[in-house]
Formats: structure tokens, C-alpha cells, sequence
């Protein structure tokens, strides 16, 4: 495959990423799993190693069974980005346009609807809990106007990377009916 010289990148599997031409050859559940799990929430300002992939996981369980496959790959495109922390998101107009472009593109090679309500509410609720297991937070006054369940505790004992790439794997592989090489 011919990329752009200075707009891919070498995904686990091997395969060229190219962020001005996304297509869905690209794109392989095996490089988003691995990356999410070893991708370190909270930009890695937390007690004890907690992955972007065991996130989705959570959020992949707080949503209705119809938005499950949703929530496991809410975030998928920082398997190809990286999880920048929402301050530093807002200060780069750029960034979110890639995101975008490349959640939408992960969105339709696994064919789900990308930006449900239900997602965005887990992935809230599931951030409110894990900041006051992970971060000790007590204080979410600086946090914004965020919808969430206040009932939700997060309980875990975070996954190390390997447990938690094989679980988003096997999440995946049930919720999409899909084979490893599809």
C-alpha cells in the first residue's frame, strides 16, 4: 500500500495507519485492543496502571445491550491518536477534527453509531467513579456540567495490559459476531 510520507504510522500488527487517507484495511480490532490496553488513563496520574481498554470495558457494561459494541469503542481512535486529557484536547481545535475523522471511520469498518447519548453518559459515569477510586477525587467542581450515575462505584482491581487487551478482545468478538480476521 502506498501511504503519504509523513502521515502514517506502524500499527502492532503491522499494518500502515495513514491519517490523510483512512481506509478500512487499516483498521484492526487486534491494534486498537493492544493499544487501549496499555494506553494509561488519566494520562497515567493515577495511583496504580489503569488502561483506556478496561474503560471501555466498563462503559461497554453500563449501556443497553444495543449501544454495547458502541461503548467498548467510544475510544477507540486513541489506539491510532493516544489519550490526551480533555484540557489539553480543548487547546487543540486540530486534534478533534482527526479524532473525528478517525472514530467515524473505526465506526463504520466495525458498524456502529458512533456519539450515542447512552455512550456519552457511561463514559461519564465511569470517569466520575474512576476519579474517586483512581485519583481519590472528592472535588468535581472544576469538572464542567457532567451528567453521570451517581449510584455507579467502581470496584476493580485494574487489569494489568494483557488481561485487559484478551478480555476488550473477547468483549469485541461477542458483542460484533466477527472473526479475529475479519
Amino acid at each position: 500500500m502506498v501511504v503519504n510520507k509523513d502521515s502514517w504510522m506502524r500499527t502492532f500488527t503491522g499494518l500502515q495507519f495513514d491519517f490523510l487517507n483512512i481506509k478500512a484495511c487499516q483498521i484492526h480490532i487486534l491494534d486498537i485492543a493492544h493499544s487501549l490496553a496499555n494506553l494509561c488513563r488519566f494520562t497515567g496520574h493515577i495511583k496504580e496502571f489503569y488502561s483506556v481498554a478496561e474503560h471501555s470495558l466498563i462503559v461497554s457494561h453500563l449501556v443497553p445491550e444495543e449501544f454495547a459494541l458502541a461503548g467498548l469503542l467510544h475510544d477507540a481512535s486513541e489506539a491510532y491518536l493516544a489519550d490526551i486529557n480533555k484540557p489539553a484536547k480543548s487547546l487543540l481545535p486540530q486534534y478533534y477534527e482527526l479524532e473525528k475523522k478517525v472514530q467515524a471511520a473505526i465506526a463504520k469498518r466495525y458498524d456502529f453509531k458512533h456519539g450515542a447519548d447512552e455512550v456519552q453518559y457511561a463514559d461519564n459515569t465511569a470517569l466520575i467513579a474512576e476519579a474517586k477510586h483512581l485519583l481519590e477525587e472528592k472535588d468535581f467542581s472544576g469538572w464542567g456540567e457532567i451528567e453521570y450515575d451517581e449510584t455507579f462505584v467502581y470496584k476493580s482491581i485494574p487489569l494489568t495490559p494483557r488481561q485487559a487487551e484478551q478480555k476488550f478482545t473477547l468483549r469485541f468478538l461477542k458483542l460484533s459476531g466477527r472473526k479475529l480476521l475479519d
